[in-house]
């Protein structure tokens, strides 16, 4: 397993990172406290529409396919049939990758979808996605391995 994967952001994504301002330190209480604000996943649909939901499974948004803009309610949204997406960390990968460097990019995707910006938003998801596949994988190998 790379671990890299999990620390070094991909060259597009510092990009991406690159047109938010960084937050201050923030430790896990405070994380947990505006955790429900903040995206934990995202589902992409049959219809390519993206659904943005928080820990709860609550809406916080959708971006229907081909909209300049997402729209931030759909009374709907439960009966979605969902092609693609996932999760950005769970409870204790906001200990794995620190609670102010995952509350920097939760913010940055938020920040992306508020301006419209889907190929920002596209590249966010996709690497949030794709570190927590990772690390799941990771926890899950050091769990296999003899002590």
């Amino acid at each position: 397993m790379d671990v890299a994967k999990l620390v070094r952001r991909p060259r597009k994504v510092q990009q991406a990172l690159r047109r938010f301002p960084t937050g201050r330190s923030l430790s896990v209480d405070e994380f947990n406290r505006q955790k429900l604000r903040l995206p934990f996943g995202v589902w992409i649909a049959d219809n390519g529409a993206a659904y943005l939901f928080n820990p709860e499974f609550e809406l916080l948004s959708i971006w229907p396919a081909g909209a300049k803009m997402p729209e931030w309610c759909d009374l709907n949204w439960s009966n979605v049939i969902v092609q693609e997406g996932g999760v950005f960390y769970d409870y204790r990968s906001i200990h794995d990758m620190g609670p102010s460097n995952l509350h920097y990019e939760l913010e940055a995707l938020l920040g992306a979808w508020e301006m419209g910006d889907r190929t920002t938003a596209k590249v966010l998801q996709e690497w949030l996605v794709s570190r927590h596949v990772a690390c799941q994988e990771l926890i899950r190998a050091c769990q296999k391995e003899p002590t």
